[in-house]
């Protein structure tokens, strides 16, 4: 019987890891004539981000796109948020003080909007870089597929050992989302989007009413994506741009990116669906019920072959999200482990009905 319990768990896993996380096609575009460049507003909402906007601005400030500004919201940071912003010549504005019934990244991308002046507007985030040409290839996808809203998959910048090892965590985010979809149908909640970039025409992000019309939602990005499509605007995710944007999560170390990751699931509880889930159970049975079959069965060849094949597959899949190490594919259940451990905080979180603490703010979540 456990046999065959391991059996199903490998073809039922094995099926679903593929189906989600296969390659799309490439998308290709055709090059714009130089004059018929739209006008691109660049918001970054910033707090206390000193440390992150050098990189951020410095690939902004060379974009090789020729009719764009950048927008910096300061919003009531501590540190030298302000004063580093302005060294690269942008526009930098203090934000105003939080009202009630705001989140404070949407209050920002509120005022950063209302100083905007382009056709599109791309919201992105302090912890990011673009490389020149991203901008241009974007908004060339943005009308090639006639939608309102473009968001993408980022590289990770992996520059310590434990960030090289987080290829097999990223890969179940990607699953549980069905990241790699092709299309998006009206009504439906499995989405992935990420607020680091949002890219809309003007015409779609007032149309769906903007960030005023999520003010206290604090998953803004699905849920932005989500109005786009039930709206009729239309909305893409980026899969096969590879290095397009770079992303570095949570650098500050190990501890902070299980607590930033507990808020990401805890906010994403909403914008999940019961397919979803039950995928995603599938996944890791079969995924650490392998590593346990060895223990408990040493002799079985069917738990080594299990896990020799669970670990391949992140090996492949995971050389399209960064530099990733093969011993993060190779030890793939100590990644998974602390997947499971953002899981059990953000859902422990949302049965005590905890608000978020981040950044010095208090978010107060509807579960």
């Amino acid at each position: 019987m456990n046999n065959q319990i391991g059996y199903l768990f490998f073809g039922v896993g094995l099926f679903i890891f593929i189906l989600r996380l296969r390659p799309q096609p490439k998308t290709f575009v055709t090059p714009f004539i130089e004059e018929r460049l739209p006008r691109v507003s660049i918001v970054v909402p910033a707090r206390n981000e000193a440390l992150n906007l050098p990189r951020l601005l410095g690939s902004l400030t060379q974009l090789k796109y020729s009719d764009y500004e950048v927008i910096v919201i300061d919003d009531q940071s501590t540190d030298t948020t302000r004063q580093v912003a302005t060294s690269f010549g942008v526009k930098v504005f203090a934000g105003e003080p939080l009202p009630d019934g705001w989140t404070g990244k949407n209050w920002a991308c509120h005022q950063g909007f209302l100083k905007s002046t382009g056709e599109y507007i791309l919201f992105t985030d302090a912890d990011t870089s673009h490389l020149s040409l991203s901008l241009r290839k974007n908004i060339q996808v943005m009308k090639a597929k006639r939608v309102g809203l473009l968001s993408l998959i980022p590289t990770h910048l992996t520059p310590t050992w434990w960030e090289k090892l987080q290829g097999p965590f990223q890969l179940l985010v990607l699953l549980a989302t069905d990241a790699y979809k092709s299309r998006f149908k009206r009504g439906t909640k499995r989405l992935f989007a990420v607020g680091q970039y949002l890219l809309f025409s003007r015409e779609c992000y007032e149309g769906i009413g903007g960030h005023r019309a999520i003010a206290n939602i604090p998953a803004e990005d699905i849920t932005l994506a989500s109005r786009a499509i039930n709206q009729g605007f239309g909305y893409t995710c980026l899969t096969d741009h590879a290095n397009d944007v770079t992303v570095r999560m949570y650098g500050e170390g190990l501890s902070y990116f299980v607590k930033g990751w507990a808020r990401n699931f805890r906010l994403g509880l909403n914008a999940t669906s019961l397919w979803s889930t039950i995928e995603v159970v599938a996944v890791m049975g079969w995924a650490l019920g392998a590593p346990l079959a060895i223990l408990l069965r040493p002799q079985n060849p069917f738990g080594y072959l299990s896990y020799f094949a669970f670990a391949v597959l992140c090996a492949l899949f995971q050389r399209r999200l960064g530099k990733m190490s093969l011993w993060g594919a190779a030890l793939y259940p100590c990644s998974l482990g602390v997947f499971c451990i953002a899981t059990g905080l953000a859902l422990s979180g949302a049965i005590a009905r905890r608000p978020i603490q981040w950044k010095n703010r208090r978010i107060n979540v509807r579960d």
